[in-house]
């Protein structure tokens, strides 16, 4: 007999390509997909569009059974971290597509207890294993379009830093 593990999807369509959102091993979740207004950037940077991904917690999630968030994109990218963040850019032709979530100690001075995430091709994941019920997790996206040097340029990784709520 197998066990059916609650899950919770979500797909959030950008200009660059699509982001898929999985969570798995919880039930009670919700996920919100919502265009967000575009940070406060340094000067001289610019991105087209951020979207801001919100993960509902219903109930508490404990070491017992923990939950799994895995954000994937449609193409290859490389990670790209920073203080408090971890993040990933998927750069083509068209432009560049940064998604981001915050990392497991960040998390923990909040009272969720994380895994550090795990890079894989083509996004990544983590896994929670303790929150209390009604926590909020968040994946932010920003991109930037048409650009000759957007597959080098760093403000797409500012914003999707600056999008993610504090």
């Amino acid at each position: 007999m197998s066990v059916q593990e609650p899950e919770a999807r979500a797909t959030a369509v950008s200009p660059l390509g699509t982001l898929s959102l999985h969570v798995t091993g919880a039930s009670g979740v919700t996920i919100d997909v919502a265009q967000a207004q575009v940070p406060k950037l340094p000067e001289g940077m610019a991105v087209d569009g951020v979207m801001l991904i919100c993960v509902r917690l219903a109930v508490q999630i404990t070491r017992e059974s923990p939950m799994r968030i895995r954000a994937t994109a449609d193409q290859d990218g490389h990670p790209e971290t920073g203080e408090w963040l971890e993040s990933m850019a998927f750069a083509n032709g068209a432009g560049r597509l940064q998604v981001a979530m915050r990392d497991d100690a960040w998390l923990a001075a909040r009272g969720v207890a994380a895994e550090p995430v795990q890079y894989e091709r083509q996004g990544f994941s983590q896994v929670i294993h303790e929150a209390p019920a009604g926590t909020a997790l968040y994946v932010s996206a920003a991109w930037r379009i048409d650009c000759a040097t957007a597959a080098g340029d760093v403000s797409a990784w500012f914003a999707a830093d600056l999008a993610l709520p504090a």
